[in-house]
This record gives C-alpha cells, sequence and structure tokens, in this order.
C-alpha cells in the first residue's frame, strides 16, 4: 500500500555554464521531480528566475514521456535490466531518435493486442460463468 510522504523543496542557483550537468545530474538521481520556479513576491528570492530552456529540452522531454510511458506499459523496472554498456550522449541521441519511433509503433501494435485479448477474455470468463450452472446437469449437450 502508498503512504504518503512530506515533500521537501529545494532551490538550486547555478550558472548558466553549470545549468546542463547540474539537470543532467538531478534526472539521473531519479529524486526529484524538477519544475519550474515561480516568483511570487517572497521575501529573500528577488533576483531569482528560472531562464529559458536548454536548447532541445522540449524535444527531450517528449522523447522521456514516449519512453516512459513504454517502461509502465510493459511493466519494465530499472533494477530488471542488465546494463549494456554506456554510450556518449551524441550517440545516445542519435540512437533515440533512430529507434524510438519503431518502438512506439511496435508498443501501440502490442498494447492494441492486449487490449483486445482482454476483451475476449472477458467475453469467455462471462459465457463461462453463465454456462456453468447448467454443467451439474447429467446430460449431453
Amino acid at each position: 500500500m502508498f503512504t504518503p510522504r512530506q515533500m521537501s523543496r529545494l532551490l538550486i542557483v547555478v550558472s548558466k555554464d553549470q545549468l546542463a550537468p547540474v539537470i543532467r545530474e538531478l534526472y539521473r538521481s531519479r529524486l526529484f521531480h524538477i519544475e519550474d520556479f515561480v516568483v511570487e513576491g517572497r521575501e529573500g528570492y528577488d533576483g531569482f528566475s528560472i531562464g529559458s530552456p536548454l536548447p532541445g529540452a522540449s524535444e527531450v522531454s517528449t522523447e522521456l514521456v514516449k519512453v516512459r510511458t513504454i517502461e509502465n506499459a510493459f511493466l519494465i523496472r530499472a533494477s530488471e535490466i542488465e546494463p549494456t554498456g554506456k554510450l556518449r550522449h551524441d550517440e545516445l541521441r542519435l540512437t533515440i531518435e533512430q529507434e524510438l519511433p519503431a518502438i512506439e509503433r511496435e508498443v501501440e501494435e502490442l498494447t492494441g493486442r492486449r487490449s483486445r485479448l482482454e476483451v475476449m477474455l472477458k467475453e469467455y470468463s462471462q459465457k463461462i460463468a453463465e454456462i456453468l450452472p447448467f454443467a451439474e446437469i447429467p446430460m449431453d449437450m
């Protein structure tokens, strides 16, 4: 059963040249929910703003959502996967661009098939439940 946990806020301020590595490390830790900082006139926060996203952030975010959707659809857990090695950033980016669309299409086909099979299972289960009372009758049907 899930239990709620108290959440805390953390404000991290870095220079622009350190922004990308810091964001990468925060996401890699999988411990933080990162959101935009909004100045609401609070004392002590004067002069802070989130700035603009890094180039390509929107595309990467969209791809990340797709990958996480695939993980959830097939109940994939990171702890169950054997790492095959590390890729450089540009190699990983190229692999994602080349392979993600095909994987996404295959996932859509498989999840559609699974849905159809689940519907068939429910129909057959219902038919069995309807016929079950007649199973005790000693008669050839």
